[in-house]
């Protein structure tokens, strides 16, 4: 007979309501209209590139409701690297800052711990500070994969804080293209 996981109890209350409800509405609804778009974008040569572009905010905007749904749904437990890095963008918010749009990838909580997630918190924070003075249509995206961890600044501030940027140890490919600084796990 196989192990079976016991069912985690489910936080009640208005957050945990409304992050359910973003995720089961919302969520998917913007996803179904992704994929409608990108499947339209093969047959409308003309305006391919329009469509593919809204499903590209598409895709912008359902990270940013994964990262709200989690703020909404986090029980408060354990500090895990991911709410450890929204508290830090709080904290930046509380301070009259604008904020860079936020969106992670992979399996940050489980793969960062101990000291590294020290490291990823603290280059968050020196980050906020260092494109504090032009966040609009600043993406800031906090991955994990494979044996490391990769934080990339793209959009506005990664033209305007270059220097920066590369003072706290980002590096970009070619002009023009995203930032990126990476810590082995």
């Amino acid at each position: 007979m196989p192990n079976r996981v016991p069912p985690q109890p489910r936080p009640s209350g208005v957050s945990w309501d409304l992050a359910r409800e973003l995720h089961d509405h919302v969520l998917q609804r913007l996803f179904a209209v992704g994929l409608q778009l990108e499947s339209m974008s093969t047959s409308a040569r003309d305006d391919s590139k329009q469509l593919i572009g809204a499903a590209g905010v598409l895709d912008d905007a359902i990270a940013e409701l994964r990262v709200a749904i989690f703020a909404l749904s986090d029980t408060g437990g354990a500090r895990s690297a991911r709410r450890r890095v929204l508290e830090a963008v709080d904290d930046f918010r509380r301070a009259g800052k604008p904020l860079p749009s936020l969106a992670f990838a992979g399996p940050i909580d489980g793969a960062l711990d101990g000291p590294v997630q020290d490291a990823v918190v603290d280059m968050v924070r020196r980050l906020l500070v260092a494109i504090s003075d032009c966040t609009d249509g600043t993406v800031v995206r906090l991955e994990a994969a494979g044996s490391g961890v990769d934080l990339t600044v793209s959009g506005r501030a990664a033209d305007a804080a270059r220097a920066a940027l590369s003072d706290l140890g980002f590096s970009q490919d070619a002009p023009g293209s995203a930032f990126v600084w990476s810590s082995q796990l």
